[in-house]
């Protein structure tokens, strides 16, 4: 068997669950364009955008009210603070219960992986 198919599997596991996770967060962090789909997505969360307070916002059992207060504030001076807001996020993300699980899928494929490379590798006569 091809080295390449033999780890064809745990590439696209590894690229189905990085890649919108990635993708995601780095639309949020270009200006304008995250703040457009942040404050669209608390609105079709029914969350109360007003810049005045930081209120409460739930998606998935998580509150991203200070995300989402965060990003409308933002708005004012052209997203220039995005990139650190969506880092923020991304790593509020990681604290949570999906977003560990995310983490333990993502190192688990990325690991059985490796061992299927090195033991392929070790099959292989030179």
């Amino acid at each position: 068997m091809d080295k390449k198919q033999n780890l064809r599997a745990f590439n696209l596991a590894l690229k189905w669950l990085a890649i919108p996770v990635l993708v995601f967060f780095v639309l949020l962090a270009i200006p304008i364009v995250g703040n457009l789909l942040v404050i669209e997505g608390a609105h079709w969360l029914g969350c109360n955008t007003a810049e005045n307070d930081i209120h409460p916002c739930q998606f998935l059992e998580w509150d991203i009210g200070e995300l989402v207060s965060g990003y409308t504030v933002d708005a004012f001076i052209g997203g220039a603070a995005n990139p650190l807001i969506a880092a923020y996020a991304f790593l509020a993300f990681i604290r949570s219960f999906i977003g560990a699980i995310w983490l333990l899928l993502l190192v688990s494929v990325f690991a059985a992986r490796e061992l299927r490379r090195k033991k392929s590798m070790a099959k292989t006569p030179s």
